[in-house]
């Protein structure tokens, strides 16, 4: 004997899986938020010159020298 299991959806609820399965299909959305995240928070460890952890860099011989920021001479790492 086959045991059968039927499941009912209320006609709402099944508008809101289709909306969520549709809505995944595309995460454009999604990668652009997170990738504007990450920038925000790459410049401002450039800015604090610190590490994700909070922790100091240790400077540079040429920002010792010149008395620069590490990293940052040029502005093509910040840039990039």
């Amino acid at each position: 004997m086959s045991d059968i299991i039927t499941i009912r959806l209320e006609q709402r609820l099944s508008e809101q899986l289709r909306a969520a399965i549709e809505g995944a299909e595309d995460l454009t959305p999604a990668m652009d938020d997170i990738s504007e995240r990450l920038l925000e928070s790459t410049r401002r460890r450039f800015d604090t010159e610190s590490g994700v952890s909070g922790v100091p860099w240790k400077k540079s011989r040429r920002a010792i020298e010149d008395g620069g920021k590490t990293l940052q001479e040029s502005g093509r790492v910040y840039r990039a």
